[in-house]
This record gives structure tokens, C-alpha cells and sequence, in this order.
């Protein structure tokens, strides 16, 4: 079985000038703009992810394989410019590092509770106080 690590530099960028050729084409747009998909949370990452299979198949790519050079395209091809350009999860990562380190007090942020939408702070949500050790883990798989 093929794994996207087998795949070429040249054939990895093809599937990637051929996501954003279809990301940017105006029928992704009319998709991202109907109702359905612009008022529910996270509602795009569906056509995004319909886009990426799309991509995969149009390569005789399995979708794990095609979904992973997509995904992956900058640690596979580690420096390449035109990966980093083209690669829509690195050309609009707006990661930073933050200025927190080990031993910082945790900040308590306001956010809203799962159930209700109440807005609460991050520590009455977790019954901790500052006091006690916690750890956060955030992230994203887009």
C-alpha cells in the first residue's frame, strides 16, 4: 500500500496546485457561502475535507493516502517554498508561540459552558482554582 511519504515531490505538489486551483474556483466559494454551511460551527470544514477527497480521487490516490500529502505536504517536503505556498494548513497557520512557560499562572479565560452556553471562566468550568496543577491541551486537526 501507498503511503503518502512514497509519493514524489513533483506528484505531492500536483495535488496540492489542484486542491487550491479547486479551493479558490468559484463553485468552493458558492459552496462556503450557503447558509447551511456558513451558520453552523466548523460548517466549511466539510467542504473542505469533500474538496480534499475529491483531489485524492481525481490522483487514483486511497483518500488516507491523498488526505495525508495534503495535510502533510511541508514535513514531507520540509523548506520547499512552493510547498509552503501552496499548502493551505501552513499558508494560513496563524500559530505563534505563546510567552507562557512551566510554572506561569494558568490565565482563566472566559468561555461558555458545553451544556448551557453560560459564560464561565475556564477554571470554575474545570473546578480548579490556580492554585492546583493544570493542564490544557488545545489544538486542531485542520
Amino acid at each position: 500500500m501507498t503511503c503518502a511519504s512514497q509519493l514524489s515531490p513533483s506528484f505531492i505538489k500536483q495535488i496540492l496546485r489542484r486542491e487550491n486551483q479547486l479551493r479558490l474556483s468559484a463553485e468552493v466559494r458558492e459552496k462556503l457561502l450557503v447558509p447551511t454551511v456558513r451558520d453552523v460551527p466548523d460548517g466549511w470544514l466539510g467542504v473542505m475535507e469533500s474538496l480534499q477527497q475529491q483531489v485524492a480521487s481525481e490522483f487514483g490516490l486511497p483518500e488516507a493516502v491523498g488526505l495525508a500529502a495534503m495535510r502533510q505536504a511541508e514535513q514531507l517536503l520540509p523548506g520547499d517554498p512552493e510547498v509552503r505556498e501552496l499548502s493551505l494548513y501552513r499558508k494560513y497557520n496563524r500559530c505563534i508561540n505563546g510567552n507562557l512557560a512551566v510554572g506561569d499562572v494558568a490565565p482563566n479565560p472566559t468561555v461558555h459552558h458545553p451544556q448551557t452556553g453560560a459564560p464561565l471562566h475556564l477554571l470554575d468550568l474545570l473546578q480548579c482554582s490556580t492554585s492546583s496543577s493544570l493542564v490544557i491541551f488545545a489544538g486542531s486537526i485542520t
